[in-house]
């Protein structure tokens, strides 16, 4: 066992830990100020972070970035009227990124915003650009982030800032959760993949030869749904652990296209772990899975990534059952330096495969996650 992983198998600190609390929608609610929270899903946004300074504010703008119009494009021209002609949309976009996400906006979101401009006009795109700018998961981090982390409780002071959050399935459930919080800034293999800790230890160990081997891809049920005939046997994926199912449910590999589209990600993917940026990798078992040697695969896959990089953290997550208490419930039940398995006993189901019905049941799982203090990249 390489680097950080010295202690035996299922190994934890010589004081157990205690379980981790639940969290019961009620307690919540107080925590949060009742009347404050309006619906589980909608929080009260926190103001919104300082401008970087030589930056000026939107005059009137709402802590939810609403009301944009007003905000200043430097040299004091007012946004939706460009100072002069010859600037284009270029000063505007940057007072919109300012006022919204508190960044520059790299060349492609330029280059993005532009063709916006070309094809509104103005000032109808600047309307339409702030709307993306306000749907946008980067901008739901900054403004429902703080709220959920000061509920949730503080990061470790003294870790490093994660500068990837990456999900290694086993289903689209975790990359929608790293969305939804506004930390999936890229595309990774395992994001849409019915697959396993087996599957995912199997693939970072042959850097992923046998999941591109095209020999194995094939058609399977409707369009969008191929199988591996290499891994739907043996390794119990998240769709069938026991019987045959498609690994690929959303992007079918036997096209040309999709295929070309898996090589890059793959590529990003191995970017990714032959860099010196700490990441965070995220995995969540579902409850349909084989639960016989958690544990056991779960230390595969952290051995795995140990064995291609030095700056991992896996936090993996298994969904062990329903609870009939108030509140859903984890325990961690196995750590080796960096990584962890904690296993999750939601208060509801998982509805089609991403989300728990219930938000608190979410919510446990982003307290993990809130442990670790974020400062991310665009791309690996």
């Amino acid at each position: 066992m390489l680097s950080r992983l010295k202690l035996k198998r299922g190994a934890v600190p010589a004081e157990p830990p205690a379980p981790e609390p639940a969290v019961a929608a009620g307690r919540a609610w107080d925590i949060l100020g009742g009347s404050a929270v309006r619906h589980p899903d909608h929080f009260t946004a926190a103001p919104a972070a300082p401008a970087p300074p030589g930056d000026s504010p939107a005059p009137g703008a709402s802590a939810q970035g609403a009301s944009m119009q007003g905000a200043l494009a430097p040299g004091g021209a007012a946004v939706g009227e460009p100072a002069g002609a010859e600037a284009g949309p270029a000063p505007t976009i940057l007072a919109m990124f300012h006022a919204t996400l508190a960044r520059d906006p790299i060349p492609e979101e330029v280059d993005y915003y532009s063709g916006m401009f070309r094809q509104h006009g103005s000032p109808g795109w600047v309307r339409a650009s702030l709307q993306v700018l306000t749907d946008s998961a980067e901008f739901k981090l900054r403004m429902r982030g703080p709220v959920e982390a000061a509920f949730l409780g503080a990061a470790e002071a003294d870790s490093p800032p994660m500068r990837h959050a990456v999900s290694l399935g086993t289903s689209c459930y975790a990359s929608w959760l790293l969305k939804d919080m506004g930390l999936r800034r890229y595309s990774a293999p395992f994001d849409w993949l019915f697959s396993s800790p087996q599957l995912v230890a199997h693939c970072l160990a042959d850097d992923f030869a046998t999941l591109l081997d095209r020999a194995h891809h094939e058609q399977y049920g409707v369009q969008g749904q191929a199988l591996h005939r290499f891994y739907h046997r043996g390794f119990a994926t998240e769709a069938a652990p026991w019987g045959e199912a498609p690994l690929f449910f959303h992007h079918n590999p036997t096209t040309d296209e999709n295929h070309a589209r898996l090589v890059r990600v793959v590529d990003r993917f191995r970017r990714l772990l032959d860099s010196a940026d700490d990441a965070l990798f995220l995995m969540v078992i579902g409850r349909n899975r084989p639960q016989a040697d958690l544990v056991g695969s779960v230390e595969a896959v952290a051995a795995a990534l140990e064995a291609r990089t030095r700056n991992a953290t896996l936090l993996a997550v298994a969904h062990t059952g329903i609870t009939d208490q108030d509140g859903a419930q984890s325990a961690r039940i196995w750590q080796c330096g960096p990584h962890s398995l904690h296993a999750l006993r939601s208060s509801s189901e998982m509805v089609e495969g991403l989300a728990f019905a219930h938000y608190f049941d979410n919510l446990l799982i982003k307290r993990l996650i809130y442990r670790h203090r974020f400062d991310l990249k665009l791309q690996p």
